[in-house]
């Protein structure tokens, strides 16, 4: 069986109860941080982030473009893959390699897997 725990911080030493404090400081701000984004509602827009069901889906502005970094490394020049609905053609994505090309492998028969190339 578990043991309770005590939450009376006051009997630790005080380098302690000012981590704790700052952590739960930290924790309240991005906890509204998070109901921030999600509630943040752009009408009639066409792009999403979908929080898989843990979080509701945060709206950006219509045609907003999305970087994903691949692998390690956050060099938006080496490591990125952009994505973006076309104006033009707002029924077609864009999806482009930074600086390195694109490798496209069939994964089903409705999706693709997206790497770059190195």
């Amino acid at each position: 069986m578990a043991r309770q725990v005590n939450e009376d911080v006051t009997r630790l030493p005080k380098w302690a109860q000012d981590r704790i404090k700052g952590l739960e400081r930290e924790t309240e701000n991005l906890r509204a941080h998070i109901e921030e984004l999600s509630t943040n509602e752009v009408p009639g827009t066409n792009t999403a982030i979908d929080q898989h069901h843990v979080y509701p889906d945060v709206d950006l502005p219509e045609f907003s473009s999305l970087l994903f970094y691949l692998g390690s490394g956050r060099d938006r020049w080496h490591d990125a893959v952009e994505v973006r609905i076309l104006r033009s053609h707002p029924d077609r994505l864009e999806i482009r390699g930074t600086d390195s090309g694109l490798r496209i492998i069939p994964s089903s028969y409705n999706g693709v897997r997206i790497e770059l190339d190195r």
